[in-house]
């Protein structure tokens, strides 16, 4: 699924789904894994509190790029707009700590 119908699909979500929170999170984390050294290089700190962490996953198509999964992204993209406290809960949910070293 290329980024155009990705984001076609997010258009198509009516609900939340407990199978596509689980997807969330597992790409949100495989992103994390991705880009925390460099996100850690970029901003000169050791330590990153979890909204900080959670900014940067979901800023810039990452989740995208880095997730391997264009259906729990279009899922993203659908709670971003359509449910943003469900969305919150998911991401808190993927990063359950307060800081990120």
């Amino acid at each position: 699924m290329n980024y155009q119908e990705v984001r076609k699909k997010a258009k198509e979500f009516k609900e939340v789904s407990k199978e596509l929170d689980d997807r969330l999170i597992k790409i949100a984390n495989m992103t994390w894994q991705t880009i925390a050294g460099d996100i850690f290089d970029c901003i000169g700190k050791d330590t990153m509190k979890r909204s900080e962490v959670i900014e940067c996953v979901g800023d810039a198509d990452y989740m995208f790029t880095h997730g391997n999964d264009p259906e729990a992204y279009a899922y993203f993209l659908y709670l971003f707009h359509n449910n943003e406290k469900h969305l919150q809960k998911v991401m808190k949910q993927a990063f359950p700590y307060a800081k990120y070293c």
